[in-house]
C-alpha cells in the first residue's frame, strides 16, 4: 500500500468578528490527498460524551470533517472539544526528538517490527466492543483473532477486555521517519509504539461525563531515550471557541477549561466545563510514578514552530524557554493559572481566547524494550452558570480518581451468584450460591438478591427482565436512593432505585407462575428463563448501590419421573451428633438438614465438622470464633462447603446436592438464660429471663453499663454461680441509687464465685436510701418495698477495699466499672430464697474440632411397579386433539406436540390409520417429555386426521396412544 505524505495541510479558521459575544467556529480541514481506510475515525459514545479516537495519535478531532470531535452532552452538536494528541520528547544522543499529534500526525498506524514501521494493514483498525457483545460486533472477532496478535488486551478466556461499559483500543507508531512533518527540521523517529486504550461507563451519575484513556508507551526501537517527557495537549473549544479560559489544580493533576463569560453563543441554557485528570503519571528512573509535572498553555496561533517550542510548552515553560512567574507570589511555576476561579483566589486566567493547554508529566528514560503507561480522564460538566460548571467538573474528577484508585471495577466487583434451577411438575426451583454475601470493599457491604424473570435469555435490556422478587438483610434499611445528574435541570437529584423488604437473605427460590403471563402457572413443558443479581450498598459513597452481573438460566418445568417418589411433606434428614472425645462437654449448638431439590440427592453420607479461630472473623459487627465445614465422606472426604460462618438458623444457607446444611448456635462463648433451679417449685420456669424494669438477670452493660462488651470482650466473660446462704457470706459493696455514691462494704447472705477458674468474686449492692427498707443489707425475702439489684464484678474477692469501687460513681459512669452480670429480685415480692439455693450464669458452649454432626441424603425412591403402571396408562399427548397450535409455541410458524411423561430412554413412533409410519422420535436424556414438531420425517407438515403413537422401551415394553390432529387450511 502506498504511504499518506501529510505535506499539504491546510488551516482554515473562520472568525465572525461583528459581535465579541458571537458564536465563533474553528475548522481545520486536513488535507490528506485521500483518507484511507487505515486513518480510522471512531467514536467513543456510549455515556454522555461522543469523541473521536483514531489510530494516528490524535483523539477529539473529526479527521474526516475537520470540525472538533467531542461533543457534550451526546447529541446537542454541543463541542466541548476541537482537537486533542499526544506529543512525547526524548534526548538520543544529546539530540531532541519528538512525535507530535496536534494538526499533523507524526503517528502512523500499526505496531513496530523489528525496529520499524510496519506498511498499512487493514486490521490496525480502532476496534470498539460494548459490554455484552460477543461474535455478532466484528470488532469483537477481529480483537479476539487478530488484534490480541497486536497487543490488544484479552481476559483470562483469551476474549477482549472490556473495562466499563465500552471499550475501544488501537496502536500506532512513530517510526516513519516520512511522517515526522510538524515542524520543517528532519526529526528522527523516537522508536516508540503506543497503545492506546479508550474506556468509560455509562452510568447516570457523574461517571456518566467521564471518558477513561490508557497509553502504553513502548520503546521498541534501538536507541536510548533519555530525559523524556510527555505532554497530553488540547485544543478546548468550549462551545464559542474564542471566550475560553484554562487552569489548573495541580494538587489533583486537573487541567481544565471553562467559560469567560454567561454569554458562550453555544452552551446557553446551561454552561459547561471540560477538564482533564492525569490520574497516572510515568514512572521516573527511581521507580517512582511521577503526577502532572507541568501545566502550560498558549493561545491560538502561537502554536510551536519547532522541536523545543513544544518541548518548552510540555514541561511548563514559555516557548522560548522562560519561565513562567505566578503574578500572585512573584515566584517561578511550572503550572500556569494554579488558581481558584471559583473562589478567586491565586493565579487566575484572565484572557479569553482561542486556548490550548498542555499536561506534562517527566523525566523518565527508556531502554529499549521499556514500557511506560499514563492513565487520564476527559472530564464533562454542566452548570446553571459558568462557575458552577467548574464546581461541577471538580466534584466529577473526585470520581474519576475514585474509579481509578478501584482499578475501574467499581460496577462489577460485586460476584455473580452462581445459578441452578430444578424442574418439577408446573413449578421450578431455583437457587444460588453466596459467595456474594462476605463482598466487603470499598465501604461497600452486600445487601441482598434480587431475582427476575425475563422474555430473552440472550438479552441484557432492562425491558427484557421483570423483577419478581427481592431478598434482603433485615437491618431496617427501607429504601435505596440514589444521586443522578438531571440534563434538564442541569442539578443533582435524588432518584429510587431499591425497596428493601427487610425479609432475611434466601438462596433459593420456588416459582410457581408466570409474571410475564398475568401470573398464571407455570406450563409444564415450555422454557422460563430467570436472572438473579447480587447487590451492595454503601450509604456514603456515590453511587449507593451496585450490582453483580446477571447470572441466567433456563428451565421448563414438567412432571416427576414416573415412578419416582419423595416426600414432600417430610424435608428434614436425620442429623446424628456425636464427640472425638466423649469426656469434654457437650457443644450447645445443632444441625439440621432441610431437603430442597429432592432430584438432586445422592445418597452419600455427609459430616458437618468444626475450627476454631485464635483471631475472630467480624460479621455484621459481631465476632465468629468457629467456622463449620461441610464433609462428603462418602467422596473420599471431599471438602463440599468450607469456611461457613452462618449459625442463625435462618434460610440464608448454600444449598448443595439437593439439601441446606443449617448451623444453628452462637457466635462466641455468649450467656444462655440465667439459671435458677429452685424457682421451679414456685410454679415458675427454672431459668431468670433478662427483664430489666421487673427484675431479671443479664449481661452488666444490658443493664446501666459496663466496660465489658460481650461482643468485644467475650473473652472476659466467664460461668458464674451466686450462692445464697444465712452462715457463707461475703462483702459487698453498697451504692446509693439516689446519691450515686459508695456508701459501705457490708456483709450479704451470698456468696459469688466463677466455677470455671475456682475463683471467688467481687460484688455490689444497690440501694434506695428513699425507701424505708434502707438499712445497708441485702435480705433474701423480698417484701414490697425493696428493689436492691446484685452486680457481679470481674475481680478476685478481697475484703480489703479497693479503692477503685470507692471511688467510682457507678450510676453516673458504669461504663468504667467491669461489670459482668447483674441480679434483680424485685420480679419476686413476698418470697424467700431458700437456704443454699444458686443462681447460674452459664455461657454456651460453642462447637470445636472435638463435634461432628453426621446425616445420610438418601436418594429418593424408585417404585418399580409404579413405573410400569405410568408407563402402561399414564402417557399421552398434549394438547390433544391439537387444533393448529399449542401453548409451547413461540410463534405462528412453530408447531409442537408434546409427549408425557416418558421414561429416560425410550423410541416414539407415529402412525397414520393406515399404518404408514410418519416419524421416529429416539429420547435419551433426563427430561420427563419430548416434543414432536408435527412433521413428518421427511420434514413436511401432516395433514389433518387421527394417529397412533407407540412408546417402546427396553426395559418397560411398549404402550399405545392416538391423537387427532386438525391443521388450517394454506391457500
Amino acid at each position: 500500500l502506498k504511504l499518506i505524505f501529510l505535506v499539504n495541510f491546510t488551516i482554515l479558521l473562520i472568525f465572525s468578528l461583528q459581535d465579541l459575544h458571537s458564536q465563533s467556529k474553528k475548522v481545520v480541514i486536513p488535507h490528506l490527498g485521500k483518507i484511507t481506510d487505515f486513518d480510522k475515525n471512531t467514536w467513543f459514545d456510549v455515556n454522555r460524551i461522543r469523541m473521536v479516537v483514531t489510530n494516528r495519535g490524535s483523539y477529539c478531532w473529526d479527521l474526516r470533517t475537520g470540525n472538533g470531535g467531542l461533543e457534550y452532552p451526546k447529541g446537542t452538536g454541543k463541542l466541548a472539544m476541537f482537537a486533542a494528541g499526544l506529543w512525547v520528547f526524548a534526548c538520543v544522543n544529546d539530540s531532541l526528538r519528538c512525535a507530535i499529534a496536534e494538526y499533523r500526525f507524526d503517528y502512523g498506524p500499526g505496531i513496530m517490527k523489528d525496529g520499524t514501521f510496519v506498511p498499512d494493514n487493514p486490521d490496525f483498525q480502532v476496534y470498539k466492543i460494548n459490554r455484552g457483545d460477543g461474535e455478532e460486533n466484528p470488532d469483537w472477532v477481529h480483537w479476539k483473532n487478530v488484534g490480541v496478535k497486536f497487543g490488544a488486551p484479552v481476559d483470562d478466556a483469551g476474549n477482549p477486555l472490556i473495562i466499563g461499559d465500552q471499550t475501544l483500543w488501537t496502536v500506532f507508531n512513530d517510526a516513519n521517519p516520512l511522517l515526522h512533518s510538524n515542524f520543517a527540521e528532519k526529526i528522527k523517529p523516537l522508536g516508540i509504539e503506543v497503545q492506546l486504550t479508550v474506556f468509560g461507563f455509562k452510568r447516570k451519575e457523574a461517571f456518566d461525563n467521564i471518558v477513561f484513556l490508557q497509553w502504553k508507551i513502548i520503546n521498541k526501537g534501538n536507541d536510548y531515550l533519555k530525559d523524556a517527557y510527555i505532554g497530553l495537549w488540547f485544543d478546548p473549544d468550549l462551545g464559542d471557541a474564542f471566550n475560553d479560559l484554562v487552569g489548573c489544580d495541580p494538587e489533583y493533576n486537573l487541567g481544565f477549561c471553562y467559560n469567560a463569560d454567561e454569554a458562550d453563543g453555544v452552551y446557553v441554557e446551561k454552561d459547561a466545563a471540560v477538564g482533564v485528570d492525569l490520574l497516572k503519571g510515568v514512572v521516573d528512573k527511581n521507580g517512582d510514578i511521577l503526577n502532572m509535572t507541568s501545566f502550560g498553555k498558549y493561545v491560538g496561533g502561537c502554536d510551536p514552530r519547532n522541536s523545543i517550542e513544544a518541548y518548552n510548552y510540555s514541561i511548563g515553560k514559555k516557548f522560548n524557554g522562560d519561565d513562567y512567574i505566578d503574578p500572585t507570589t512573584g515566584k517561578v511555576s511550572r503550572y500556569c493559572v494554579n488558581g481558584d476561579p471559583v473562589l478567586r483566589t491565586g493565579w487566575i486566567d484572565r484572557a479569553p481566547t482561542d486556548r490550548r493547554m498542555i499536561l506534562g508529566t517527566g523525566p523518565f528514560d527508556m531502554a529499549p524494550g521499556d514500557t511506560q503507561e499514563i492513565i487520564a480522564a476527559i472530564i464533562c460538566a454542566e452548570g446553571r452558570r459558568r462557575l458552577d460548571a467548574v464546581s461541577v467538573l471538580r466534584n466529577n474528577d473526585f470520581y474519576a480518581q475514585t474509579l481509578y484508585n478501584m482499578n475501574f471495577e467499581i460496577y462489577n466487583k460485586v460476584p455473580a451468584p452462581e445459578l441452578r434451577a430444578s424442574s418439577f411438575n408446573e413449578s421450578i426451583l431455583l437457587y444460588w450460591d453466596n459467595k456474594a454475601e462476605l463482598f466487603n470493599s470499598y465501604g461497600y457491604k452486600f445487601e441482598g438478591y434480587n431475582i427476575y424473570q425475563g422474555k430473552d435469555p440472550n438479552s441484557l435490556n432492562e425491558k427484557n427482565w421483570k423483577l419478581i422478587k427481592s431478598f434482603d438483610i433485615n437491618n431496617n434499611i427501607k429504601v435505596i436512593s440514589d444521586i443522578f445528574f438531571n440534563g434538564v435541570l442541569g442539578i443533582a437529584q435524588e432518584k429510587l432505585v431499591q425497596i428493601l423488604e427487610n425479609n432475611g437473605i434466601q438462596n433459593y427460590l420456588r416459582i410457581n407462575v408466570d409474571y410475564f403471563n398475568n401470573e398464571n402457572e407455570l406450563i409444564n413443558g415450555k422454557p422460563y428463563h430467570y436472572a438473579v443479581e447480587a447487590f451492595a450498598y454503601n450509604e456514603e459513597n456515590l453511587p449507593r448501590m451496585i450490582k453483580s452481573e446477571f447470572s441466567v438460566i433456563s428451565a421448563t418445568p414438567s412432571l416427576n419421573f414416573p415412578g419416582y417418589e419423595f416426600d414432600e411433606y417430610n424435608p428434614i434428614i436425620p442429623v446424628f451428633y456425636s464427640q472425638i472425645d466423649n469426656r469434654i462437654p457437650e457443644t450447645d449448638d445443632s444441625v439440621s438438614v432441610k431437603i430442597i431439590d429432592p432430584l438432586k440427592l445422592n445418597g452419600h453420607k455427609y459430616n458437618v465438622i468444626f475450627s476454631s479461630l485464635n483471631v475472630p472473623l467480624i460479621v455484621e459487627g459481631k465476632p465468629i470464633l468457629n467456622l463449620w465445614h461441610l464433609i462428603d465422606i462418602t467422596d473420599n472426604n471431599r471438602v463440599i462447603l468450607s469456611n461457613q460462618w452462618n449459625k442463625k438458623g435462618n434460610e440464608n444457607y448454600a444449598i448443595t446436592n439437593g439439601f441446606m446444611v443449617k448451623v444453628k448456635g452462637s457466635c462466641f462463648n455468649e450467656l444462655k438464660d440465667v439459671e435458677a433451679p429452685w424457682l421451679y417449685s414456685l410454679g415458675e420456669s427454672n431459668t431468670i429471663q433478662g427483664r430489666f424494669l421487673n427484675g431479671g438477670a443479664d449481661y452488666g452493660s444490658y443493664y446501666f453499663g459496663s466496660s465489658i462488651n460481650p461482643e468485644k470482650d467475650y473473652d472476659k466473660l466467664v460461668p458464674v454461680e451466686i450462692r445464697f446462704s444465712e452462715y457463707k457470706k461475703q462483702k459487698a459493696y453498697f451504692y446509693n441509687l439516689n446519691t450515686r455514691k459508695y456508701t459501705s462494704f457490708n456483709n450479704v447472705p451470698f456468696t459469688v464465685w466463677d466455677i470455671k477458674n475456682n475463683v471467688q468474686l467481687n460484688c455490689a449492692v444497690l440501694e434506695d436510701t428513699y425507701k424505708d427498707t434502707y438499712d445497708q443489707k441485702w435480705r433474701t425475702y423480698n417484701n414490697r418495698k425493696q428493689e436492691e439489684p446484685i452486680l457481679v464484678f470481674g475481680t478476685r474477692y478481697s475484703e480489703i477495699i479497693d479503692k477503685f469501687y470507692t471511688d467510682i460513681d457507678i450510676m453516673r459512669y458504669p461504663v468504667k466499672a467491669d461489670i459482668l452480670y447483674f441480679f434483680d429480685w424485685s420480679f419476686h415480692i413476698g418470697v424467700k430464697i431458700p437456704d443454699g439455693s444458686k443462681i447460674k450464669f452459664t455461657l454456651t458452649r460453642i462447637a470445636t474440632e472435638n463435634d461432628i454432626f453426621s446425616f445420610t441424603a438418601n436418594k429418593f425412591k424408585i417404585n418399580p411397579q409404579k413405573v410400569k403402571e405410568v408407563f402402561k396408562h399414564k402417557i399421552r399427548a398434549v394438547p390433544n386433539p391439537y387444533y393448529g397450535n399449542s401453548q409451547y409455541e413461540n410463534s405462528s410458524s412453530e408447531r409442537k406436540i408434546m409427549f408425557t411423561p416418558l421414561p429416560q430412554r425410550c423410541t416414539i413412533k407415529i402412525f397414520n390409520l393406515a399404518g404408514i409410519l410418519i416419524k421416529t422420535i429416539n429420547k435419551d436424556d433426563k427430561r420427563s417429555f419430548m416434543f414432536w414438531d408435527v412433521k413428518s420425517e421427511y420434514n413436511t407438515p401432516i395433514s389433518s386426521g387421527v394417529y397412533i403413537f407407540v412408546v417402546k422401551s427396553k426395559e418397560l415394553g411398549q404402550t399405545i396412544g392416538k391423537m387427532a390432529i386438525f391443521m388450517e387450511n394454506r391457500f
